[in-house]
């Protein structure tokens, strides 16, 4: 134990002369520092612990918090790594400090000297140059911190300290007083650098610590629960990642902290102690780096596609798209936080969508539902024909099955049910309506009859298609039609014969289907030529105005109803704004049934099966919601008001249009792209699976890896295989396979995560592993014989220091065959045989320290006299 005497010499003098009493004790130093009174944390380690916490906070923790769910690089990895560097560069920079100045009689908080570097960090990081000029922002921090080190070492060697007012008697750390014209050199910490010593003191009580490890094991129960009913976001957003639990976790390494440090100088048979307590502080460390930089999502690739990012599991976000004809550029996005929490239904979150900053429209959301299910609310109010119907099947069984069939244009039919077809069509012109009645005309036998301007019938002839052009399935058929109108010298001829007249494109759609025929036609005469079109179901439309050239007095019609095609044992109900709505069904034997339709009454079909209609809509309009399901997040939607315009959002869908001041808009709710800085290329699956089953034994991904600035001496781009047990770790990223989907081809999902925490946080588990075998092994016998070895031969500090060094080396030693066999051993049953040397090396050397080492060393202090 070091001494240091307050005064001079005349101050001993005085205190032998006369009989006189003995002067006080000096003020001592334990371990180099002074020692504190009780209940009090030595100033160094006090000034040391204020600096760290303060920060911590202030630099990590109120920026990530401040701006959590942005996309300020605050919150981003690298300058939080900043940051985070430069607040360890300035604690041993200004411990360094501290320690000296102390030593040579001043104040400890010479500690900031050493921390300039620190605080020139935010400034920095402000400025971008932590992302822009990362190592020359380090280095000034750096150079900053080494020269005010230098700076107090020059100082505290060439001044002394000046005594200053007399000692105040409640001062426990001030010297006794001095007689006139002594020089006082002891430092005396003031009531600032006493009570944050009280404070740090207190705060390591370990009733304080036990409090916060329950608290945080609460927390981690809750968690795991939360995580069970509503997801992994759910419980890294409410509680591993919310502020409240990183402030327990901060409080807890404080007091972790601070418990370590009250108890120096630290003796050797703490020596599993502090082990214990600095792998604690390892893994405490290790969860703040996972808090702030740990991301996780999937990439998903299908054979010969190339991704270099994937989604995260934990973000979403809202889009904004101008859509300009087929491109869609986007213009804004935000995070989305009204998510988090799949419990609470009723949200608001507002977002303010602006375009090279200008205000477009606000988007508030106000409704979120974790898992959700479709529904849709339906009258017969809308502005256009929209044909439904809602029916019940009744099979001769009893059972009921309920039908929705939407006619928007095209057929729409369900054929689950064996032996019959059911559909519904919209009918857009009158003609249609006879036709699929069951028509006049036989397939393939219409007339065209030419008739002049007063509707007097000039000409009629019995046509019908001749032969198509052979290979070309969408070529109208030959007309065989050549004749001369009478009294008028104008000649007709057959052009072509159209079933399905396409009329933007000219062709046959459905030849041999009379589903839209028409008939092409050439007039020729002294005035010319001329090509009329004459449509079956639009007459009138043929012979528009606009549709007549040359031969003004001519009128060209083609009457041709056919039956419109069915199928056997199809059934389709119909609706044409002339007409009301009706069924019409084609049995085996060729022929067509017929009747009305009316809801709730069953159709007439005279077959066990009955049809009955619930509801016929003939101008439907339909909107479309989502209803809760339940809590776990499935199918994710959402609500937005976007300038009083309801909409919905499904997570990941294909969003919603909307229209604002003539521009057109696509907004989309998705998850977060995180980019990985590479690329990798899918160039082919491959799986096992095992005998006799569809069950896969064995999946794997074999990919081209493109890295801007590596692997470029093996060319371009680098062939890599992931499979289950053997992920791709790259620039701090592992990439799993996780599984695999058949559906629309080959498609492989990668789970990709990176957790900066991990580095610390497994070398973490090895150190606290060691510290309980020293502690439950060693303590008893071995660090006891150690502790009276030292004191007998009065090792130094350094030495007491090397010493319990030598015995937590021991103990390492012993599991190291063990951890190189488990690091060189590759994957399968030999893994095993590293545990079994890491046990037997612990047993051996628990066995050797306790009994051989122990007993030398007791024989030894036994020799010199040294009390067991």
């Amino acid at each position: 134990m070091e001494a240091q005497t307050p005064t001079d010499g005349a101050m001993g003098d005085s205190a032998t002369s006369g009989g006189a009493a003995p002067p006080p004790p000096p003020l001592s130093r334990a371990g180099g520092l002074l020692r504190p009174p009780p209940r009090e944390m030595t100033p160094v380690f006090s000034v040391f612990m204020t600096a760290l916490f303060f920060d911590a906070v202030v630099m990590l923790f109120l920026p990530y918090i401040l701006t959590a769910y942005s996309d300020s690089p605050w919150g981003e990895v690298p300058r939080i790594a900043f940051l985070a560097v430069s607040m360890w560069s300035g604690l041993i920079f200004g411990l360094l400090a501290s320690v000296v100045a102390e030593r040579r009689g001043h104040t400890p908080w010479w500690f900031l000297a050493g921390h300039l570097g620190t605080f020139a960090a935010l400034p920095l990081a402000a400025n971008g140059m932590a992302e822009e000029n990362s190592l020359m922002a380090k280095l000034i921090v750096f150079g900053l911190g080494m020269g005010g080190t230098l700076a107090c070492f020059a100082v505290v060697r060439n001044y002394a300290p000046d005594g200053g007012n007399p000692a105040l008697a409640s001062n426990p750390y001030a010297p006794p007083a001095a007689p006139a014209g002594a020089t006082r050199v002891a430092y005396r910490p003031g009531p600032l650098t006493r009570a944050l010593g009280r404070m740090w003191h207190a705060c390591g009580n370990i009733w304080f610590g036990i409090s916060l490890l329950i608290a945080i094991a609460v927390a981690w129960h809750w968690g795991t629960w939360w995580e069970d009913w509503y997801g992994h976001k759910a419980a890294m957003t409410m509680f591993y990642n919310a502020w409240w639990y990183g402030l327990i976790q901060l409080a807890f390494t404080a007091s972790l902290i601070s418990a370590t440090l009250r108890k120096y100088p630290w003796r050797v048979e703490q020596s599993g102690w502090i082990v214990t307590h600095v792998a604690l502080t390892m893994l405490l460390i290790g969860s703040f780096m996972s808090y702030f930089g740990k991301k996780e999502g999937m990439m998903a690739l299908r054979e010969g596609e190339t991704k270099s990012a994937f989604v995260l599991d934990t973000e979403t976000r809202v889009q904004v798209f101008e859509l300009e004809g087929s491109r869609r550029t986007k213009i804004w996005e935000a995070i989305a936080t009204f998510d988090h929490n799949p419990k609470n239904t009723d949200v608001h979150q507002k977002f303010e969508v602006t375009d090279r900053g200008d205000k477009l429209f606000d988007i508030e959301v106000d409704r979120y539902y974790g898992d959700a299910l479709p529904v849709s609310e339906k009258s017969d109010d809308g502005e256009a024909v929209l044909f439904a119907v809602d029916a019940d099947i009744l099979t001769p069984t009893g059972q009921s099955i309920p039908m929705e069939l939407i006619a928007d244009g095209s057929q729409r039919a369900i054929r689950e049910l064996p032996g019959l077809t059911i559909g519904a069509m919209p009918l857009q012109w009158p003609a249609m309506v006879e036709s699929l009645k069951g028509g006049r005309d036989p397939i393939n036998v219409g007339h065209v009859v030419v008739k002049d301007a007063d509707g007097k019938e000039l000409v009629r002839r019995t046509i019908g298609p001749g032969a198509r052009p052979e290979g070309k399935t969408d070529a109208p058929a030959a007309v065989a039609l050549d004749f001369t109108i009478p009294d008028k010298g104008i000649k007709v001829e057959g052009l072509a014969w159209f079933d399905n007249f396409a009329i933007r494109t000219g062709t046959d759609v459905s030849p041999g289907l009379p589903r839209f025929p028409a008939l092409i036609v050439k007039l020729s005469g002294e005035k010319g030529e001329e090509r009329r079109t004459a449509l079956a179901y639009l007459p009138d439309w043929s012979n528009a105005d606009q549709a007549i050239g040359i031969f003004k007095d001519l009128r060209v019609y083609f009457e041709y109803l056919p039956p419109f095609p069915l199928e056997s044992g199809e059934l389709l109900m119909a609706y044409s704004p002339s007409t009301d709505p009706f069924w019409v069904m084609q049995k085996s034997d060729g022929e067509r049934m017929t009747g009305e339709l009316e809801e709730d009454d069953p159709l007439d079909l005279g077959i066990p099966l009955q049809i009955v209609p619930k509801k016929i809509y003939t101008r439907l309009n339909e909107t479309t919601g989502w209803k809760f399901n339940k809590y776990e997040p499935e199918r994710q939607v959402a609500r937005l008001n976007v300038d009083g315009e309801e909409l919905w959002l499904r997570l990941g869908g294909g969003g919603a249009a909307l229209k604002k001041d003539d521009r057109d808009f696509a907004i989309r709710w998705w998850k977060t792209e995180e980019p990985l800085g590479f690329s990798l290329n899918l160039r082919d699956f491959h799986r096992d699976f095992y005998p006799g089953r569809r069950e896969a034994k064995t999946f794997e991904s074999y990919l081209w890896l493109d890295h801007p600035s590596k692997f470029k001496e093996d060319g371009d781009r680098l062939g890599v295989k992931i499979d289950m047990n053997h992920p791709l770790r790259l620039d701090g990223w592992r990439l799993f396979q996780s599984r695999f989907s058949e559906g629309g081809g080959e498609q492989t999902f990668l789970q990709v995560n990176r957790d900066p925490g991990l580095v610390v946080i497994y070398p973490a588990c090895v150190v606290l592993l060691l510290g309980l075998v020293i502690v439950f092994t060693q303590k008893r016998h071995f660090l006891k014989a150690l502790a009276r070895s030292l004191k007998q031969h009065k090792a130094t500090p350094a030495g007491v220091f090397l010493g319990s060094a030598a015995a937590v080396f021991l103990a390492f030693l012993s599991t190291l065959p063990g951890v190189i066999m488990i690091v060189v051993t590759p994957e399968g049953p030999l893994l095993g045989i590293g545990v079994i040397l890491i046990v037997a090396g612990l047993a051996a050397e628990t066995i050797f320290v306790n009994k051989t080492v122990s007993r030398w060393l007791t024989a030894s202090n036994s020799k010199t006299g040294v009390a067991a």
